[in-house]
């Protein structure tokens, strides 16, 4: 049996990847199942209707076995990223739209965009400030706060997943993470 828990089935998909060049861009990712990613004016012109789809950062819609991801694109890249990340949440976690699935997605999200291996290397390092999270990951400085007060997971798939992390982690001799984080 597949374990559904957020944080794991998060740290499952980043260890399938293959690389990850600058941190865990949901459109760039690959998946078991076909997930396809739109903007909700896009999905809306294709369909023939000139009313807006939703109000919300985003929505999944089923065909059959491929989900449709569908997003405002207005945001900022952290928030889109975020929001798609949640969405994927909801499909690789088989959501019903039962009670508590919300904060289940959010838990992948973050756990997806800030994975507990490389956090722990960076809390370590004493990187611990929430904007050096935040361009580190690519995430936005609310994600960065919640990352940076949650506990760490350890997961099985931790050692991939710091080997996807790795050239960002270790800059060589001669440059330190303090370098990457200046202002």
């Amino acid at each position: 049996m597949t374990d559904l828990r957020p944080e794991i089935c998060a740290a499952r998909l980043l260890s399938q990847q293959q690389r990850l060049d600058t941190g865990a861009w949901v459109r760039s990712l690959r998946f078991e199942r076909p997930i396809v990613f739109d903007t909700f004016a896009h999905y809306a012109k294709l369909c023939g209707t000139q009313r807006p789809l939703s109000a919300a950062d985003g929505c999944t819609v089923r065909y059959g076995d491929t989900a449709l991801v569908l997003y405002q694109p207005g945001w900022t890249v952290a928030r889109v990223n975020y929001t798609l990340a949640h969405e994927v949440g909801h499909i690789l976690l088989d959501h019903t739209d039962a009670p508590g699935q919300e904060k289940e997605a959010n838990r992948f999200a973050s756990a997806l965009l800030i994975p507990f291996a490389p956090m722990r290397v960076l809390r370590e390092r004493g990187i611990t400030d929430p904007r050096s999270i935040a361009r580190f990951f690519g995430v936005s400085l609310s994600a960065a706060r919640v990352a940076c007060e949650r506990a760490s997971v350890r997961t099985d798939y931790d050692g991939k997943i710091l080997a996807l992390y790795r050239e960002r982690l270790h800059c060589g001799e001669r440059k330190t993470l303090d370098i990457l984080f200046e202002l």
